[in-house]
Order: C-alpha cells, then sequence, then structure tokens
C-alpha cells in the first residue's frame, strides 16, 4: 500500500488507495465459496494462489473487499448489517463510547450512532462484497470513547497533543468469516485514520489482553499490519507526512 501523500476523500481514504478501489473482478468470495464446502476452502485457496502467485490475504481480502468508512451516505448500509440476523445489534458498538449504554434500548443506541455520523464524528468502517455490506471495524479517535478516558485497562499512552486513533471492535458477517475479512478491514481502517490525521493507531486484541470474547481481534491480525506490542497494548506510529518544498532557483542558474 502507498503511503506517500495521496489525495484523501471525503470519507477519509485516498483515492488511490487499493482498498478503495473494490474487489478484482476476477476474484470473489463468492466464487470461493462455490469450490467446496467449508471443510474443503483451504484446498480451493491453495490452488488460486499457486495459479496467482499472491496471499491469501491479497486474494481473500484485498481483491474480493472493499472497505469504506461510515458517513452520512452509506449510512443505510451500516443500519442494515447492523440490523441483520446475527449482527450485534444488541449493543450497536456503543458500550465504550457512551457511559452506561447498557440500560439504553436497542433504538437509543442505533439514534446514538447515527447523531455521531450526522455530526461528522468517525465511528469505524464497512468491508464491501460488491455492494453488499459483509463486515464491521469499530476505529475512531481516543477521545470519541468516553470510556477509555477513565479505563485502567487500557489506558492512554500517548501524549494528549498526540492525535491517537484507537481499534476496538471487528465483525464479520457469518458466512463471510475465514476468508480474510478482517485483514481488509483493518488494512482499511488504517488508511482511513491515517488520512485522518492520526499519528499513533492501537488495538488491543483478546489474546493479549486476557479477555474471552474475541471481538477485538488476534494479535495475529495486528501483527500482520505492523502493529508492535507494548503489554495489552498494540500500536503503529505513522509517519509525519512532508511535501517537498520546490526551491527558487537563482538568477545565475536560470541563464
Amino acid at each position: 500500500m502507498n503511503i506517500g501523500s495521496p489525495r484523501p476523500t471525503a470519507g477519509g481514504l485516498a483515492r488511490d488507495d487499493p482498498i478503495l478501489k473494490g474487489p478484482h473482478p476476477s476474484v470473489s468470495l463468492e466464487r470461493l465459496r462455490r469450490r467446496g464446502a467449508s471443510e474443503q476452502r483451504p484446498v480451493a485457496l491453495r490452488q488460486i494462489l499457486r495459479r496467482s502467485g499472491q496471499s491469501q490475504v491479497t486474494i481473500a481480502a484485498m481483491s474480493a473487499i472493499a472497505v469504506r468508512p461510515v458517513s452520512k451516505s452509506n449510512w443505510k448500509d451500516f443500519e442494515r448489517f447492523f440490523e441483520a440476523v446475527g449482527s450485534p445489534h444488541f449493543c450497536w458498538c456503543t458500550i465504550y463510547r457512551v457511559s452506561g449504554s447498557r440500560r439504553l434500548t436497542k433504538t437509543q443506541k442505533k439514534s446514538t450512532m447515527q447523531g455521531l455520523v450526522e455530526a461528522g464524528v468517525p465511528i469505524g468502517v464497512l468491508a464491501y462484497e460488491g455492494d453488499e455490506p459483509v463486515g464491521w471495524c469499530s476505529i475512531a479517535p481516543r477521545e470519541t470513547y468516553s470510556r477509555l478516558e477513565r479505563s485502567r485497562t487500557m489506558p492512554r499512552v500517548t501524549p494528549p497533543g498526540t492525535e491517537t486513533w484507537v481499534v476496538l471492535c471487528f465483525f464479520v458477517a457469518r458466512n463471510h468469516r475465514k476468508y480474510g475479512v478482517a485483514h481488509a478491514l483493518l488494512r482499511g481502517a488504517v488508511s482511513y485514520a491515517r488520512n485522518c490525521g492520526a499519528k499513533v493507531i492501537e488495538g488491543y486484541p483478546f489474546d493479549t489482553s486476557n479477555i474471552i470474547t474475541t471481538h477485538r481481534g488476534h494479535s495475529r491480525l495486528f501483527k500482520c499490519e505492523q502493529f508492535h506490542r507494548d503489554g495489552r497494548r498494540w500500536y503503529r506510529a505513522e509517519p509525519v507526512r512532508t511535501r517537498a518544498v520546490k526551491q527558487p532557483q537563482s538568477p545565475q542558474s536560470q541563464s
């Protein structure tokens, strides 16, 4: 992925970012599923990988999945994804964003998230196969997660002036799991945060945080995206982007 200075879109992803370009026309998750039952998936993947010479993540996630920030323009997709059977509509990803969220009704939680989106507050990214949302990753500026401000297990490490974004949740639709969608989500989330000005991006994988629930992702996922471990916290520092300033030519050099 290019980490230069591409021009960002209104949603925060750069126009030439491979995540934003969408699925490769010759590869789709549906094609992988058609090649066999669940126990045959690794064989089908290996056959495609041998022909392409690319990694599983590149084939199944980067080529077949597009990742887009949640905004007013695609709120209906977010709403549809969270209201689907088996989705996390019980929380609407408000647990760390709102104090006392467990006392809110589902309708109130949904309204809370919609209010944030309407106000232009980043909440995360959706993964798409075609026009269908198939995955979700919660990534946002640290200060927008109100419960993190007093968390003892996920305390702030970066200075207050350092723009820090946090990945706190992954959810992939059941029939799209094991295809690298979470990898695509995290890569797209990092790109989104970076293009919005994040200097540090953090995550707290479940297996290194001593928690049972798996919604925070596995540390292998973060390691693949160049995150570094610091106790329970995994982080990556984004390079400071500078634009080259063209020096004026002296009169002698112009002659």
